[in-house]
Order: C-alpha cells, then sequence, then structure tokens
C-alpha cells in the first residue's frame, strides 16, 4: 500500500511504548481528521505563513494530542520555534529532584524530539 508519508522529523512517539516512535505507516495525515489508527492519537499539521525567497521565513505549527508539551499555541501545539532546555537533578535520597549540581540536562525540539545530555567534568555538556 502507498501512503503519503510525514518527514522523519513529524514522527509522533506511540503512547504504548514511550520508547518506540510510531511508524511513517501509522501516520496519514493528508486528508480527513488525521488520527494515527494503531495509537488514536489526533495529530494535525498546520502552515500558518511562508514567505518565499532562497531563505523564506516560515510558521509551522504541530498538534499532538498525547504531546505533554505547550508551546506558543498552547498546551499540545509546537511551532517551529519552540526550542527549550530544562536541567534536572536527581536526589540521593530517592524523594525526587532536589537542590545541587546538575545530573543532565533535556534539549527540546519544535518536532517533538528530546536530546539528554550530561555534563562531562570539564565544563562541558556531551549528548548521552
Amino acid at each position: 500500500m502507498n501512503h503519503p508519508r510525514y518527514p522523519h522529523e513529524l514522527r509522533l512517539p506511540n503512547p504504548g511504548d514511550l520508547n518506540r516512535e510510531a511508524s511513517d505507516d501509522d501516520i496519514d495525515c493528508s486528508r480527513g481528521n488525521p488520527i494515527v489508527l494503531s495509537t488514536g492519537n489526533k495529530v494535525e499539521r498546520e502552515i500558518d505563513f511562508r514567505s518565499s525567497g532562497e531563505m523564506g521565513l516560515y510558521l509551522e505549527r504541530r498538534y499532538n494530542h498525547y504531546s505533554s508539551r505547550a508551546g506558543l499555541f498552547g498546551p499540545h501545539w509546537l511551532s517551529n520555534f519552540d526550542y527549550s532546555l530544562s536541567f534536572t537533578t536527581l536526589s540521593s535520597s530517592g524523594g525526587g529532584p532536589m537542590i545541587g549540581p546538575v545530573n543532565y540536562a533535556w534539549a527540546y525540539r519544535p518536532d517533538g524530539r528530546r536530546i539528554k545530555f550530561v555534563p562531562n567534568g570539564t565544563n562541558r555538556w556531551v549528548e548521552a
């Protein structure tokens, strides 16, 4: 079966398995009210603005009902301008985050991916 495919950066997590992304065959947002049939996730992509030219400016936003993030357009919506960082410390007592040295950082990208970084001991961060 030949399905229109999302570009790689638009893959959405499968809530049944948080370590696996939905496959391209699970997602067909080319028509109707886009739902990932294998997960029931509502997804949508909107391009609000696009200028012409060699390096044209554009504003694109994506809705992912299973995403817990909130971007410029509110809960579940991320745009190509929604980059963020969060820093986490781990409690030695197991009681949750505490004040102290940062154990790792997450870089959140507009496409929904997150990248984990850890300090390497020389005032630099490396991807984990």
